[in-house]
Formats: C-alpha cells, structure tokens, sequence
C-alpha cells in the first residue's frame, strides 16, 4: 500500500497520518502479534518513521477507557529498503476488551511517501497461508 503525505486526506505537516486501523474484540490475559514491513522511497527517509502500535479499551468497540499499548518505530531508515515492523508477544491488559491496531506514519518536515506490506493483526503465533494454487489466463 503507497501513501503519500501530499495525498488528501493527508495533506497536514507535523501529526501522525494512520495507514491502517482496526477494531478488534480482544481478551484480557490473550497474547497477540501485529505489525507488517515499511519502506520509504529515496528522498523521503530522513523525514519519516513508521509506527505499528495499539490502543486498548474497556469495551468491545473501541470507544471507552483508551489505554495506549506498545509501539514501534522505524525511524528514518535507509530509503528503498523493506523494514519490518512489528510488535509481538503482547499481552492484552486486565479489564480491556477491545484494540485499535494502527500502523501509521508520522512527517518530520516536508513531504514524504512511505509503501506498507504484509500488515498483520493477530493471535500469536500467527498462522501462515499457504498458496494451495493459482492459474494465469
């Protein structure tokens, strides 16, 4: 996925730009992987950083109680590179009910684009897909 800072509706300096969020119902005590692989095209590296973190609550759709949880960064890393992303083995705190899981961008100066990949929100350990076939026509 390609977002770029001078794209509507992202066309702010100076605040964090979400990329991907989602609500899930989760269980106090459940462990869980989230993430995917970030990379910034040649030019843009030394302003941005890429976030993959989670915000808890107390009910089950993400509107009461925010708690901010782990997050972690790519800060400015070397341009046309894929970095990964992730924040695993997270314990969901007691009383929470619900997370956001969020990946985002955030703009130090000027403009930037940034591409997202293999995003995951989950139980751990994940379970891989496996291809079971494909055709071309």
């Amino acid at each position: 996925m390609k977002l770029s800072t001078t794209d509507p509706p992202f066309k702010v300096t100076a605040v964090p730009f979400v990329v991907v969020r989602q609500c899930r119902t989760v269980t106090p005590g459940q462990v869980l992987d989230y993430g995917g692989k970030g990379r910034f095209e040649s030019g843009h590296a030394a302003d941005l950083k890429t976030f993959a973190s989670v915000t808890w609550f107390t009910d089950g759709a993400c509107t009461a109680g925010a708690l901010p949880g782990p997050s972690s960064n790519i800060p400015g890393p070397a341009p046309n590179v894929w970095h990964s992303l992730h924040a695993n083995d997270v314990t969901v705190p007691a009383g929470r009910n619900s997370a956001f899981f969020l990946l985002s961008i955030d703009l130090a100066a000027g403009e930037g684009v940034a591409w997202l990949d293999d995003v995951y929100f989950g139980p751990d350990p994940l379970t891989p897909v496996e291809l079971m076939g494909w055709t071309v026509e």
